[in-house]
């Protein structure tokens, strides 16, 4: 059986119903290959915390509020799922 990697990231991870899509994708792709699946942030996630780590770099710290926002983001997401 061959192998294939499949990766999902930014917009294809944006929400519930586009992680379902990506998990339904990857059982059909199973049926006939073995799969390794290679998953990186959610939408706008990594913008998100390279702008966070940019003001702390200036001493411009948000505070937890963004950072709260991102665990929310994440466990409504998982709640869907």
């Amino acid at each position: 059986m061959r192998t294939e990697v499949h990766k999902f990231g930014g917009t294809s991870v944006g929400d519930g119903p586009c992680i379902q899509r990506c998990t339904e994708l990857v059982a059909e792709a199973s049926v006939e290959a073995s799969i390794i699946v290679v998953s990186s942030a959610v939408d706008g996630v990594t913008d998100t915390l390279v702008e966070l780590v940019a003001a702390a770099g200036v001493g411009d710290g948000p505070g937890l509020a963004p950072f709260e926002a991102l665990q929310e983001r994440h466990l409504a997401l998982a709640r869907h799922l």
